[in-house]
């Protein structure tokens, strides 16, 4: 038997509708200035699942993202013991299976085994399922106030980014070294909206986002462009082929020595960049450094959308 759940599911800055691009904008402005409704959450990287109280059995249990029921999360596990000490049976739940500095992988396997695991769960959403409309109408801000703790569950925290962030780019340098924290661990970060709604589906109006880290590849130097300004007389930007019939030019990270003293000439170069444009097309690139070590550059694929 499958359980029907409700998903809100986050998606990146790139896949957001007009309007949830005029949110994230705001969202980022409020990160870097008053703090007012902007959250930012680590986002753990383990397996998604919502819980419900069954009525008929007068128990709760553990739901994956298709409706499939997590029997390792059953009643005999910490988990479900602080949900029956703890939380509002006309709620669903929803929160990650976690294990810290553990391999996606195998937080995956022990969730979907028969018998009971060893699982964290770390919370970050609820609902009302009394609600007669198929749209929670409570503010993330309302929803997190239900959330609990209790043995071997945690909530998800705000992280201190006052005074730290400056550019919207320092968000995915956040999320870069989250990631780094241990084989698995954390994937990147969440930015939400707190009077953003609960609303079923893909979150494309950007009450929820996924900030994940900056993507990196190892491209060919074919050219470079006439340098202008304070960069006169030098390089303006180097032009790199992506291997997929595309080049393009990348400054920014490029020093004055760069610019006017160091040959580009046929290079592979090390370029960070937040993610791919539609017509194949680094977003955001920046150049980092010239790879002596390689002899053979990256081909870029974009004939998928990256959602990794």
């Amino acid at each position: 038997m499958k359980e029907k759940v409700y998903v809100h599911k986050a998606i990146e800055p790139d896949d957001l509708s007009v309007k949830g691009k005029k949110r994230y904008a705001a969202l980022i402005a409020d990160v870097l200035g008053p703090n007012e409704f902007a959250i930012v959450q680590p986002k753990h990287d383990g397996v998604y699942a919502q819980f419900l109280f069954d009525e008929g059995l007068q128990m709760w249990r553990a739901w994956s993202r298709t409706g499939e029921e997590y029997l390792s999360v059953g009643q005999d596990s910490g988990i479900i013991k602080a949900f029956d000490q703890t939380a509002n049976i006309d709620r669903g739940y929803i929160g990650e299976l976690w294990l810290p500095s553990v391999q996606h992988s195998v937080i995956n396997g022990r969730a979907r085994k028969k018998s009971p695991q060893y699982l964290e769960l770390v919370l970050f959403d609820s609902f009302d399922r009394t609600a007669t409309d198929t749209e929670d109408r409570e503010t993330y801000r309302e929803r997190m106030e239900y959330l609990f703790k209790g043995d071997s569950v945690s909530v998800v925290r705000n992280l201190h980014v006052r005074d730290k962030l400056f550019h919207e780019n320092d968000l995915y340098d956040m999320a870069r070294e989250l990631t780094r924290r241990g084989p698995s661990a954390y994937d990147g970060l969440m930015l939400k909206d707190a009077n953003g709604l609960f609303k079923p589906g893909r979150g494309k109006d950007g009450e929820a986002i996924k900030i994940k880290p900056r993507k990196s590849g190892d491209f060919r130097v074919v050219g470079t462009t006439k340098g202008k300004g304070n960069r006169a007389g030098g390089i303006g930007a180097l032009v790199v082929d992506l291997g997929n019939g595309s080049t393009c030019e990348v400054g920014t990270g490029l020093s004055m020595v760069d610019v006017f003293d160091r040959d580009f000439t046929n290079k592979i170069v090390e370029v960070e960049y937040l993610g791919v444009t539609k017509d194949g097309k680094l977003r955001e690139p920046a150049y980092k450094a010239i790879r002596h070590d390689k002899t053979e550059a990256d081909i870029l694929d974009f004939t998928k959308k990256t959602e990794d």
